[in-house]
């Protein structure tokens, strides 16, 4: 045997087989050390793609939390600059009257906005029309699968949110309740109807603060129990038949028409 192929012997030539099949053993080995690095590569590429996904979320919920905080404490600072000027003056009683009254009409008429416009809602949904057939009940259907996932969060925040800027709204009323409740006789009267004067200056103004915001009521949750009715087909739109209302839809419209139409006469 030459040193050649002793040398050869030893190291594999390439048309070896024993050595060809160390060389490829090698490069499985190595093919599997890279895919395992690869598969590493992804693992640590998805974790960190998940944890940026949630990055967002946490940001936003940071922000909201500062921005309320910002908010109340910017009202913090007015109302005790408020208390300390009246408290200065002395007259801490006005103040305390003055923002009591506020906060009982934020509340009765965020209560009963918020009240009356998830009880249009709640109606507009339970009397909705159920024995739709063909075509129809197949794109209702459609419309119930997408918004089934948030109708429980629209029925209860939208009433919320409304009632709040409801409240938020009667607020600036707060003049006229107390003028109503704590008026006293003028004196004089009114030559046409026989009124004391005290009945334009206090009681008419409460009166059409009252009426206004009935009439905001009724316009927003007859509005809202519309939508819920043309949303679940009580209110649709057909080819050649043009609009249909539904009998529950039908009732629902009567109803706040006629309040409606009870408050503008009472103005």
């Amino acid at each position: 045997m030459s040193f050649g192929q002793g040398f050869g012997g030893i190291f594999g030539r390439p048309n070896d087989p024993s050595g060809g099949s160390d060389d490829s053993g090698g490069a499985d080995r190595g093919n599997g050390f890279s895919s395992g690095s690869g598969g590493s590569s992804d693992g640590d590429a998805r974790s960190s793609g998940g944890a940026g996904s949630r990055r967002p979320g946490a940001l936003l919920l940071t922000l909201i939390i500062l921005g309320v905080l910002v908010a109340l404490f910017v009202l913090f600072t007015m109302v005790y600059t408020e208390v300390l000027w009246f408290n200065h003056l002395g007259y801490q009683q006005v103040f305390w009257t003055e923002y009591a009254t506020k906060a009982i009409l934020f509340v009765a008429a965020g209560l009963v906005m918020a009240a009356i416009t998830w009880l249009a809602l709640h109606l507009a949904y339970k009397y909705r029309p159920k024995n739709l057939a063909g075509q129809l009940r197949r794109n209702v259907e459609q419309y119930q699968k997408q918004l089934e996932p948030i109708r429980r969060l629209v029925f209860i925040g939208a009433p919320i949110l409304i009632g709040f800027f409801a409240g938020t709204a009667a607020m600036n009323g707060w003049e006229q309740v107390l003028l109503f409740f704590n008026q006293v006789p003028y004196g004089m009267e009114d030559p046409e109807f026989g009124l004391d004067m005290t009945f334009y200056m206090a009681t008419l103004p409460f009166l059409n603060t009252m009426i206004s915001f009935l009439v905001s009521v009724v316009l927003v949750a007859g509005i809202a129990g519309l939508v819920v009715h043309y949303l679940y087909g009580g209110v649709r739109i057909e080819e050649g038949s043009g609009i249909t209302v539904e009998r529950a839809a039908r009732f629902h419209v009567l109803i706040f028409a006629g309040v409606y139409m009870l408050l503008q006469a009472g103005r």
